[in-house]
């Protein structure tokens, strides 16, 4: 067996040496690659090896492109831990040498969809690996990350949304101030989730836009605005005994005022309000709770 597994390896690196000396040939040689490939179904030494191999000469062979994703990502899935985590560090190198955005933005899904996982030492490699491809190409990563944070999946949006609102927030003084095209970008992806989101969630990516440059602008400032309109729903009817309708009005007036103070520039209540008839509906509903006088902070707001 250990002879076996020796031979494994020894091949291997053969096959290794052919692509690395071949230089711009190299990707004629489909048997090597291809030996590459069938070594990650080998021993522990094998598929070790093969998973950084694979990301190494991943560019040359486009017509295997498919395979080798999914010999990497089976190696991803390995229970042995060093070759599991030799995998997930090798993933993101698939990239280095691709300039395609597509791609960056499969292996950014991918990515995302481990962050669910439990072990800690997986958990840091993935963040690594995202922070790597968000550098790389910010547009295309927050492509991949996003579409898991609209999944169906509620273990990985979680974490998605986690990942969003502190990891990816934590570099925007590197992706966005320099580009701001990106944080424009990021906004659109913010305004596609608020479709369907928690009050809890909303809140969360209320308080990641309101870190943005693009806010001081008036443009900025004017989107978030109408994002918050939306999501208040003004344009449904207002059911002044909805509980959860006025729990949504408040939570929304309150991320108003927020960013009208964030913006530093004026924009009417009206905007958010829209119709007088929902403020007097909430003044209706306080009086029915025995408590006629409304609060002075909010009322001020309102004139």
């Amino acid at each position: 067996m250990a002879a076996e597994q020796s031979a494994g390896v020894e091949e291997l690196y053969k096959n290794f040496g052919v692509l690395a000396d071949a230089g711009e040939t190299a990707g004629e040689k489909l048997a090597e690659y291809d030996g590459i490939l069938q070594a990650a179904k080998g021993s522990a030494n094998e598929k070790k090896l093969a998973a950084g191999f694979i990301t190494r000469f991943y560019h040359l062979f486009p017509t295997m492109a498919e395979t080798a994703m999914d010999t990497l990502l089976d190696l991803v899935e390995e229970e042995n831990d060093m070759i599991r985590r030799t995998a997930i560090k090798a993933l993101p190198d698939i990239c280095k040498r691709s300039p395609d955005p597509a791609l960056c933005a499969k292996v950014s899904e991918y990515l995302t969809q481990l962050l669910a996982t439990e072990d800690v030492i997986d958990l840091a490699l993935v963040k690594t690996g995202l922070a790597s491809l968000l550098q790389k190409n910010t547009p295309a990563a927050m492509d991949g990350i996003f579409s898991q944070v609209g999944g169906e999946d509620e273990g990985v949006r979680e974490q998605a949304i986690d990942y969003v609102s502190s990891s990816l927030m934590s570099m925007r003084h590197i992706l966005f101030i320099p580009h701001p095209e990106n944080e424009k970008q990021l906004v659109r992806h913010v305004k596609k989730v608020l479709s369907d989101v928690t009050g809890e969630e909303f809140e969360v990516f209320m308080e990641m836009l309101s870190k943005l440059q693009f806010l001081a602008t008036a443009e900025g400032a004017q989107e978030v605005m109408d994002v918050i309109v939306q999501q208040a729903e003004l344009s449904a009817e207002f059911k002044v005994e909805d509980g959860e309708s006025v729990d949504r009005f408040i939570t929304c007036f309150k991320q108003a005022l927020k960013f009208c103070k964030v913006s530093s520039l004026y924009f009417p209540l009206a905007t958010v309000v829209v119709e007088v008839v929902l403020v007097l509906g909430l003044y209706q509903l306080w009086c029915r709770k025995g408590s006629c006088k409304l609060n002075l902070s909010f009322t001020r707001t309102i004139h």
